[in-house]
């Protein structure tokens, strides 16, 4: 009843997609087989961007031979040579100014550097001054402290002989009193010490004058009359004699030097028969006199450390206060110069010259002593460095 009008249905291809929508457009990453000549090394394939290749009928190929899988998807950014340019006149100017800074901040350490060894160097120079002024400081008191203890023991000295004076003032006076009792002069009121002893001499010459028929009695009377003496007090010591009044220190008894001196006499055991300044200095003038020959001589002071009792002697003259021959009795000798000598175990006592050094040469040329063997002579007069 109805016609078949039905048509038959056709495909229709659908359009190509265009083939640069989906396919790189950066460069080749493609590395060469082949090795270069000059570096070894495999080289990558110089092609900067795809262009596919419209020779192939399959596949998506670049024209440089490479598929477009080998290819970077974008272009790498490009930039203008004024761009590149003024990118490396840009890095150029830093560059010379990091190299300004660097030099700059050379100097700069270079000069604090310097400035550091010069604030050092005047330090050390301020520390060796202030060490120098201590320690002249402490010399100079050292110097003091024993200038102070010499004049006090000057003073001690000098107190003690005025004590001394006055005893033998009193004992005259007690002398002068004892004989007036004797004249038959009474005396009512008795005198002072010093008043005593001035007015004795007028007192003695009104009594002569007055009793002139008994002038030979009173002369007799102050010839029997006398002052009790005091017993003398006989002493002895070991006495060495030194070269040289500065000597520091005194010989050891087993050295050379020590042997020269007992060779010609220079230690000697000396008697003294009295305890005052007079009897010391001829003792010593007779026992030394070979050595002396008239010239004048003075003790030294001995002294040994404390804290150590083995060690030698250190010899120094006496101060200039002390030097008067006038002192020199056993008290003053006891008091300033003796030392104990630990070998001997007893008292012993240096002297020197006072204005001249004895030589070498000039104590071997003295009378050598009598205990002296040939053999000794020899061993302590033979060449010695130090001591020639």
């Amino acid at each position: 009843m109805f016609n078949n009008t039905t048509q038959r249905l056709v495909n229709l291809p659908r359009p190509l997609p265009k083939p640069e929508a989906d396919l790189p457009r950066g460069e080749c990453r493609f590395i060469q087989r082949e090795r270069d000549a000059q570096t070894g090394s495999r080289q990558r394939c110089v092609c900067q961007g795809f262009s596919l290749d419209k020779q192939q009928v399959v596949g998506t190929g670049c024209e440089c031979g490479h598929p477009a899988w080998v290819h970077v998807q974008q272009p790498m950014a490009a930039v203008t040579y004024e761009e590149h340019v003024a990118l490396a006149e840009e890095m150029r100017r830093f560059k010379q100014e990091q190299d300004t800074r660097l030099k700059s901040l050379q100097l700069e350490l270079v000069k604090t550097q310097h400035e550091l060894l010069a604030q050092r160097a005047l330090y050390s120079e301020r520390e060796r001054l202030f060490k120098a002024i201590e320690a002249r400081m402490y010399q100079n008191m050292k110097a003091m402290k024993m200038q102070l203890d010499d004049k006090m023991d000057g003073m001690i000295d000098q107190q003690h002989a005025f004590q001394k004076k006055l005893i033998d003032v009193e004992d005259a006076t007690m002398e002068h009193e004892i004989h007036f009792e004797k004249l038959g002069i009474p005396d009512k009121e008795p005198p002072s010490t010093l008043s005593a002893v001035a007015a004795a001499p007028a007192v003695v010459s009104a009594a002569r004058s007055a009793t002139d028929g008994h002038v030979m009695h009173i002369a007799a009377a102050n010839t029997r009359v006398r002052s009790p003496e005091k017993r003398p007090q006989p002493w002895g010591a070991r006495v060495i004699m030194v070269p040289h009044r500065m000597q520091r220190f005194a010989f050891e008894s087993s050295s050379k030097a020590s042997k020269r001196c007992q060779s010609r006499n220079l230690h000697q055991d000396v008697s003294f028969p009295n305890t005052d300044n007079a009897t010391f200095i001829v003792h010593i003038d007779n026992a030394f006199n070979h050595a002396l020959k008239g010239r004048p001589w003075i003790p030294l002071v001995a002294t040994r450390p404390p804290d150590d009792p083995l060690a030698r002697l250190a010899l120094r003259p006496l101060p200039a206060d002390l030097a008067s021959p006038a002192l020199w009795d056993l008290a003053f000798l006891r008091r300033h110069c003796f030392a104990l000598d630990e070998a001997l175990g007893a008292e012993v006592l240096y002297i020197a010259l006072r204005d001249a050094d004895l030589s070498w040469d000039e104590m071997r040329a003295l009378p050598p002593s009598l205990n002296t063997t040939a053999a000794d002579e020899e061993s302590a007069w033979a060449h010695d460095v130090e001591l020639d």
